[in-house]
């Protein structure tokens, strides 16, 4: 059996064994299966499973409408075809075209306000129907993306784009063998290679920066804008800086007065605008001119760039006399993952985006990978074996924990790190919301979620580390069951008729950590993680408060559209006026604050003991020629104070400091990086 095949043998057995335990379709798991990867690596924002089929040729899975924040208005529709088979079966031309035509015509069909008119509101192609019809003057590129566990048998490079008098259809196959090779790579995502001459019959003038680098060469470019604008219609917000992605994309509507510039003074555009910033991994130069590029990635100038693309598209405006100017850094995939979040972090300081768009590079995730790595679950009676939960910071890193091993050190991989125990960021994100209350924000979607929780953990994290410990882990491990076991009760309640889960169970747990708060108690935490599940008692609280929570979102009396009431403020409010008292059972269970309040302070001493070691071993691993070179770059910069001279003396003199010591020197080599240090 060969790599792929076995990367079969998992998604089928996810799959299906998701369906038994969760009481679902199986088309909906191989969705979920194939969106949660597609988001983790930048290709798409988390959709919202919708399924519609009917007798005509119609049908769809799922969908995503991009409201046009950054002038590029997409929808984005999705079909699945499930072989539903433990072999690896072979998808031909004929069913792609097949699949792709029931999202067309599924398209079409919305676009005739009885479509929607005869369907039930509660049914899940109304949503997406209704949301067509009214919004189908603002939608200007429809994404079609079809998923399949098969393997596509017949050579197809690219599905060609189709234009319509409104709208461009593009064209988007994941079959098997593409997932699997994004995902086993070290790549974010798919390489975007420019070929100018073939895509735009020309080549880019540039200008070779005079100076020597041996981690990256630099360029002054001249863009025209007609190529710009094309090249963001084609790859949309893979364009964008992806290491950041879902939270670096533009923001707000597109700026007046460049519109006004490109309308009315577009031999103006060059001397006014700034221009952009923009990376590659590699670069083709003829005759001087830039001819190719590979993985170009703009980091700073989304707003000028969607902003030609909106006059382009929507004001019809004759963009062939505009040029951009272009700062081009072609910098090694090796160097990149380093380099391109800091040019973008500097390039967009004047703009002051927070660093919470950047915080998926934070220290913050490698201390809970680190813990993930080594804590092991409580055994429990029985059991002869341990497994840990498996933080998954960077996209792959799970299936490349096993991929290249023997299938004796796959298996052993597996046991100790189960596929059930796997979390990403943004389901950490989405665990800790619910808990914070914001159940309106959780339901907006991932990216939203993992913004307001990268600002927050942000902000406190500047302000003390320590908070951020084994217990927090431990509680974080626990939320995630409680999340779990939520959802397995929701969806096998007689009540669920298959819709609107996620928010059902958001709103619940945020409202049972209302009514806990309003207590005055807490929640045993580290009792769910040292027994791994909740006790009968919560469960029982969890299936009154999940049905209750059902009736008020869909109940509501004032919006039909329950998933975009959901996402508003004045539901949280209405839901937590719901009328529950917990039993006395359950209360007897929850723990005093103040005893909370001690495990945290006793954990942040630990961490700061931890902190200690980890700082000490790191100043250790350089020699004391390095520490005297920054002695002495510190002392030409006047940047140290002469505490920090005298514990670098001591270093130097004893070849030892201690953990409290290392940790100020830590801070000492950060703050001469930031005059310039490098070693």
């Amino acid at each position: 059996m060969n790599e792929l095949e076995d990367f079969h043998e998992e998604l089928y057995n996810e799959v299906t064994n998701g369906a038994v335990v969760n009481n679902d379709f199986y088309q909906h798991q191989l969705f979920d299966y194939f969106c949660q990867y597609l988001n983790d690596f930048g290709e798409i924002d988390i959709p919202f499973y919708s399924y519609y089929k009917d007798q005509n040729g119609r049908a769809l899975n799922g969908y995503y409408f991009n409201d046009g924040e950054n002038g590029n208005n997409s929808l984005n529709l999705f079909i699945c075809s499930y072989s539903g088979s433990n072999k690896l079966l072979n998808i031909n031309k004929d069913e792609i075209e097949t699949c792709f035509k029931r999202l067309e015509n599924f398209y079409l069909k919305s676009l005739d306000k009885n479509f929607h008119w005869q369907m039930e509101e509660s049914s899940d192609g109304y949503e997406i129907a209704r949301l067509i019809y009214e919004h189908q003057k603002d939608i200007s590129n429809i994404n079609l993306y079809l998923l399949t566990d098969k393997r596509l048998s017949t050579r197809m490079e690219t599905i060609p784009s189709k234009s319509t008098v409104n709208v461009n259809f593009h064209y988007h196959l994941w079959d098997l063998t593409r997932l699997y090779r994004v995902l086993s790579s070290e790549r974010v995502s798919e390489d975007i290679v420019i070929n100018f001459r073939e895509e735009f019959e020309c080549e880019l003038q540039c200008l070779p920066a005079n100076f020597e680098s041996s981690e990256y060469r630099s360029f002054l470019v001249v863009v025209p804008g007609l190529v710009l604008s094309k090249l963001y219609e084609k790859y949309g917000s893979r364009l964008l800086e992806r290491n950041v992605r879902s939270f670096l994309q533009v923001r707000g509507k597109v700026n007046k007065k460049i519109r006004e510039t490109i309308l009315k003074e577009p031999e103006r555009f060059f001397a006014y605008n700034n221009g952009i910033t923009a990376t590659a991994e590699d670069i083709k130069l003829e005759k001087g001119k830039i001819a190719e590029l590979k993985n170009l990635q703009i980091v700073n100038g989304g707003q000028t760039t969607a902003s030609l693309f909106n006059a382009y598209k929507k004001d019809k405006a004759d963009i062939k006399g505009i040029f951009v100017q272009m700062k081009l850094s072609v910098i090694s995939q090796e160097m990149a993952d380093e380099m391109v979040p800091l040019i973008s972090k500097y390039a967009n300081s004047q703009n002051k985006v927070n660093d919470a768009d950047f915080f998926a590079t934070h220290a913050f995730h490698k201390r809970i990978e680190e813990f993930s790595r080594r804590i092991y679950v409580p055994a429990g009676a029985g059991q002869l074996t341990q497994s840990k939960w498996f933080y998954e910071r960077a996209r792959g890193q799970y299936l490349n924990g096993y991929a290249y091993s023997s299938s004796a050190s796959a298996k052993k991989f597996k046991l100790e790190f189960p596929k059930k125990q796997v979390f990403t960021k943004t389901d950490l994100a989405k665990f800790e919301g619910v808990w914070m209350q914001l159940p309106h924000i959780v339901s907006k979607g991932a990216q939203y979620i993992f913004l307001d929780f990268a600002n927050k953990i942000e902000g406190e994290w500047k302000k003390d580390d320590k908070p951020f410990n084994e217990l927090y882990y431990k509680t974080c491990i626990a939320k995630a069951i409680i999340f779990k076991e939520t959802e397995s009760i929701v969806t096998n309640s007689s009540w669920y008729d298959g819709g609107y889960r996620a928010n059902i169970v958001a709103y619940s747990l945020s409202f049972v950590a209302y009514k806990i708060q309003q207590l005055g108690k807490s929640l045993d935490f580290l009792e769910v993680w040292n027994t791994q599940t909740i006790t009968e008692t919560f469960k029982n609280v969890l299936k009154i408060v999940t049905k209750k929570v059902h009736d008020k979102l869909l109940n509501n009396g004032v919006f039909s559209n329950v998933g975009q009431y959901c996402k508003r403020s004045s539901c949280w409010d209405a839901v937590k006026a719901i009328n529950f008292e917990f039993s006395a059972s359950f209360v007897d269970e929850l723990i005093e604050i103040d005893d909370f309040a001690k495990e945290v302070s006793n954990a942040k001493k630990v961490q700061k003991i931890d902190n200690g070691i980890e700082a000490q071993k790191k100043v250790m691993e350089h020699s004391p020629e390095y520490w005297q070179n920054v002695l002495e770059y510190g002392r030409q910069k006047r940047v140290i104070t002469p505490k920090e001279e005298s514990i670098i003396g001591y270093l130097l003199k004893n070849k030892f400091v201690s953990e409290k010591q290392s940790i100020i020197m830590l801070e000492i080599l950060d703050k001469i990086s930031e005059e310039g240090f490098s070693g």
